[in-house]
């Protein structure tokens, strides 16, 4: 079964500016005595919802249904919710925490109501297509952002395995060269993709595109 989301990516200009950021860092592995897994720049994105696996006997109905959920939102927006709907990204975070780190990314803060329109309308016209893994992250606040980079566990050494306590390394985003000069991110967000995450095995594919403006 495919493994599907709604997300919209980040501009080639944004992919190619936050490009250099893995050249530019390869101190990192020893600073955190952990190995920095970087997103490919073309797969830099922000997620509207996760689906998880979903059977492949539903991908055309759940498209379908995309776009009649954006062609209903779009017939009831007033002039001012018809504005370009643009998020800016400038906040660094670690999660879930600095101690225990698994995601370094970039947040949008705060979350313009736009912004929490749309996310609401998708997740609500699509619970048809929830499987177990939605419904957990449905209720979870919507929480806007780009992943940068997955963090591999710490790095053992022998002496560690062996040590009773060990004080685990923080990690702090402003150890990430030339991060403050790439950031803010702004996306202008024209259109939501219906995306399959597992092909073959790394790379995204797009199954459809659907505009937020006719």
């Amino acid at each position: 079964m495919p493994r599907l989301f709604i997300g919209t990516f980040l501009s080639l200009d944004d992919q190619q500016k936050l490009s250099v950021l893995q050249s530019d860092n390869e101190h990192l592995e020893s600073l955190w005595e952990r190995k920095p897994r970087w997103v490919k720049p073309v797969k830099l994105h922000i997620t509207w919802l996760f689906l998880g696996s979903v059977e492949q006997n539903l991908v055309a109905k759940l498209s379908s249904t995309l776009h009649k959920v954006i062609y209903e939102r779009n017939k009831m927006q007033n002039d001012e919710d018809r504005k370009d709907l643009v998020m800016e990204f400038t906040k660094p975070e670690v999660w879930p925490n600095s101690r225990k780190p698994r995601l370094i990314v970039v947040a949008n803060k705060p979350i313009p109501r736009a912004v929490e329109s749309l996310a609401r309308t998708i997740r609500t016209g699509l619970i048809p297509f929830y499987t177990a893994q939605t419904e957990q992250e449905h209720n979870q606040d919507f929480k806007p952002h780009v992943t940068l980079m997955r963090l591999d566990r710490r790095i053992e050494t022998p002496a560690d395995k062996l040590a009773f306590d060990r004080v685990e390394i923080r990690v702090d985003p402003a150890a990430i060269n030339s991060l403050d000069e790439a950031l803010p991110i702004k996306l202008k967000v024209d259109d939501v993709c219906l995306v399959e995450s597992n092909v073959n095995g790394n790379d995204y594919k797009i199954l459809d595109t659907v505009r937020l403006r006719d």
